[in-house]
């Protein structure tokens, strides 16, 4: 009969380890859900914060565009860089280049607080380099960076979402 017990309790304690491990397992796998599911809400988040860093290209002359920057969120973004402005790939015609003007011109800003903006010159050149003129409200695709408060690389072209970068980007 003590056998009998013994063989019980064994059983018993096995079961109850069963138990426990099961238990643990379900909460486990509900936090690891949750996890996942802020993860993902923290991330969609931040890309609604990069979102608000807009860019817009007014005509200043026949030849010349200010490509502009704005920082619309509610913090500092850092190392704001225009890194390409090129016509629309579907429309025929000459090239686009950054000018390499210095000072309010520049193309590259180290901080940029809310409700900032950067601007930079962009010329439209033929093959040999000079400024030919063209019409306004031609298509143009202008291509971005920056780093935002989280310390998170992010890339836009306009008219698109930004993309992340998982480290800084080679220019």
């Amino acid at each position: 009969m003590g056998e009998l017990w013994s063989a019980i309790g064994a059983l018993s304690g096995a079961g109850a380890m069963a138990v426990t491990v099961a238990a643990w397992w379900t909460q486990h796998r509900r936090t690891l859900a949750v996890d996942r599911e802020a993860t993902a809400r923290d991330a969609k988040a931040a890309q609604g914060r990069a979102a608000l860093v807009i860019t817009s290209a007014p005509w200043t002359s026949s030849t010349t565009i200010h490509v502009q920057i704005t920082n619309g969120g509610s913090t500092a973004i850092t190392d704001v860089e225009v890194i390409d402005v090129r016509r629309h790939p579907a429309l025929p015609g000459d090239s686009w280049r950054l000018a390499t003007a210095s000072g309010p011109n520049a193309r590259t800003a180290c901080l940029l607080q809310p409700r900032e903006s950067l601007t930079a010159k962009v010329e439209l050149i033929d093959g040999s380099g000079e400024p030919v003129s063209q019409a306004v409200g031609i298509g143009l695709v202008v291509v971005f960076r920056f780093l935002d408060a989280d310390g998170q690389w992010w890339r836009r072209e306009m008219g698109r979402p930004p993309q992340r970068y998982e480290a800084q980007p080679a220019v």
